[in-house]
């Protein structure tokens, strides 16, 4: 859809407002990455990057490209 390309919008509107599912190539400064760690709740064992990439979205603006790719 090109009506989102080039636009600062959040991953998370991505899926959850604009109903978008499709794979994406994220790209992150290493200086805001390295902010953000991935930690455990709950007694998990396990978490996915995704939980980090939310919270990195909390505070960043994204930029979506016309190939689909999220720069924070």
């Amino acid at each position: 859809d090109s009506s989102m390309n080039d636009k600062v919008i959040r991953l998370f509107d991505i899926h959850n407002k604009y109903g978008y599912d499709f794979d994406m190539n994220l790209t992150f400064k290493a200086d805001i990455r390295k902010k953000y760690k991935y930690i455990l709740e709950h007694n998990e064992k396990f978490v996915t990057e995704a939980r980090t990439y939310y919270k990195i979205d909390q505070d960043y603006d994204g930029l979506l490209f016309k190939d689909k790719e999220l720069v924070i």
